[in-house]
């Protein structure tokens, strides 16, 4: 996969929460999906970070400011 949106890793981030406890129920997949779809993730990246979840780091952000951009952006 050589392009990635622009929102891919907070994308991996979120999927890596959602599935941190091994399954995944069908609104939390519908979830993802959903959330894929408004931040302009393709199909292919779904799948991958999907399957690559675990690669994908937590990365806390430092501001307040950062903290409110990427809580506005996920929502």
């Amino acid at each position: 996969m050589d392009s990635k949106s622009k929102y891919h890793y907070q994308f991996g981030a979120v999927v890596k929460i959602t599935l941190r406890d091994g399954e995944v129920t069908q609104e939390e997949k519908e979830f993802l999906a959903h959330l894929s779809k408004t931040l302009g993730i393709t199909e292919e990246e779904y799948d991958h970070v999907m399957q690559n979840y675990l690669t994908y780091p937590l990365e806390p952000t430092n501001t307040y400011d950062e903290r409110l951009e990427s809580l506005y952006t996920l929502t």
